[in-house]
């Protein structure tokens, strides 16, 4: 299981496998999707962490270093959460405030 840092998650583009060359696993390669799964779903309206869980047969390659995840997260426009509009608008008044303070 490895969390995704962005949410919420509307696609994956790509998983790859990044790997040191040992027993057939080489850096860059692309990881099928039947070997990986996102919680929630993708393009649902949940506000929660994502996370990419990986298949348990991935445990063979031992040469696995890293997996790199493509994707897409984020809300549309016009769909933010009420609480997280009136947040980034707090703060984007108190940086222009700060900023005024400057001048002067």
């Amino acid at each position: 299981m490895i969390p995704l840092k962005e949410y919420p998650v509307s696609k994956v583009s790509a998983v790859y496998v990044l790997g040191n060359g040992e027993w057939g696993v080489e850096s860059g390669e692309i990881l099928e999707t039947d070997f990986y799964s996102i919680i929630p779903e993708c393009d649902t309206d949940v506000d929660l962490p994502f996370i990419l869980s990986l298949s348990p047969a991935l445990k063979r390659y031992k040469g696995l270093t890293a997996i790199k995840t493509i994707y897409q997260a984020g809300y549309p426009k016009g769909k933010v959460p009420p609480d997280l509009a009136s947040a980034c608008l707090e703060l984007a008044a108190w940086n222009m405030n700060r900023y005024r303070g400057r001048r002067n």
